[in-house]
């Protein structure tokens, strides 16, 4: 099979799985928390705990609700961790116009 991304790509893909990896414990705890809290508790006190567990070069931009995750940016491109009922996963968000 042959590889799609260039070498810096694969790289921040490495780290961006080894952070996702590391913080899926705290995630799992927060999404639970939400779960149970969202009519009581601000989403952005959520963001404050994660944005304490990343790692250096990770930079925190925002905490959503819906689906419960936040964005990030790491070398100038921004992602987004989120967490379903279902699903733990992370994505690369395309820049507005």
């Amino acid at each position: 099979m042959q590889n799609i991304l260039s070498g810096n790509q694969f790289i921040e893909a490495e780290r961006i799985g080894l952070m996702a990896r590391n913080l899926q414990d705290t995630m799992e705890y927060l999404y639970a928390r939400w779960q149970d809290e969202k009519h009581y508790e601000d989403i952005r006190e959520y963001g404050k705990v994660i944005e304490q567990e990343l790692p250096a070069g990770f930079i925190f931009k925002k905490m959503s609700a819906r689906p419960f995750g936040f964005t990030f940016e790491i070398c100038y491109a921004t992602y987004r961790l989120y967490m379903t009922s279902k699903k733990y996963t992370w994505n690369w968000v395309r820049p507005k116009d």
